[in-house]
């Protein structure tokens, strides 16, 4: 693959009987994704308005035939998908990348997480692993690799009510999504990009003095953020200067 490809982001499937996982591993790795430079990653709306135009149910599982119809709508490369099985008293993170036309296998990445608490963190060293076979520079890969659950957070609760806020915003508008970003924050107050989220939420429902007062905290919070968010999102500037999703 060539710097700049358009990827597009499958699911991570949930092969445990965990309802914790379902739609949370997915923002996740969305997260440790975007933070490479060297990759283009379709973002969520615009992947939402192509389901939508092709007459795919929000709701609809992402199955790897679901994710190809949409490469190839949007003349993608490749898409990314993987899955979260339990092995023992642990878990198996599975991550490949699959070419959008053929849906052959371009590269994999397999790891071991040995309990929960360890599931993200292990999750960002298995995106690391992948970004460099499919042919990121090395330098690139450690200069933009923060730990996940530091450029996310460690609390599984946090974590979904943050992917469910997200989805909300994305599909139902600020109004339905504040009270879940809001308890994503609550339980993880050190959770940089949910604490932006949330601003951006309140600024899109026009309560400017709140989204201000949630811009300066994510800013303060900058360090728990991901090394291209730092810049490019945890600025109370920046966001009251372009704002929206």
């Amino acid at each position: 693959m060539a710097a700049h490809d358009l990827i597009i982001l499958g699911d991570v499937a949930n092969n445990t009987n965990d309802a914790i996982f379902e739609g949370t591993l997915r923002q996740a790795l969305r997260t440790a994704l975007d933070e490479s430079p060297w990759l283009n990653i379709l973002s969520d709306v615009s992947f939402a308005s192509i389901r939508k135009k092709t007459g795919q149910p929000p709701a609809a599982a992402l199955r790897d035939e679901v994710v190809r119809a949409v490469c190839r709508q949007t003349h993608g490369v490749a898409f990314v998908s993987g899955s979260i099985d339990r092995y023992r008293t642990g878990f198996v993170i599975s991550l490949k990348l699959a070419d959008c036309l053929s849906g052959q296998t371009l590269a994999e990445e397999q790891r071991m997480a040995s309990r929960k608490a360890k599931i993200v963190d292990v999750l960002g060293g298995a995106v690391r692993r992948l970004r460099e076979k499919i042919g990121e520079p090395h330098d690139s890969v450690q200069r933009f690799s923060t730990p996940l659950s530091q450029a996310t957070t460690s609390s599984f609760a946090a974590l979904k009510a943050w992917s469910l806020g997200l989805k909300a915003l994305r599909e139902k508008g600020a109004v339905a999504a504040v009270p879940l970003l809001s308890t994503a924050v609550k339980l993880e107050p050190g959770f940089a990009t949910a604490t932006y989220d949330l601003g951006i939420a309140y600024r899109n429902a026009g309560e400017e003095g709140r989204a201000r007062d949630l811009f300066t905290a994510a800013f303060a919070l900058r360090q728990r953020a991901s090394t291209r968010k730092r810049s490019r999102h945890c600025s109370p500037v920046s966001q009251l200067r372009h704002g929206g999703l």
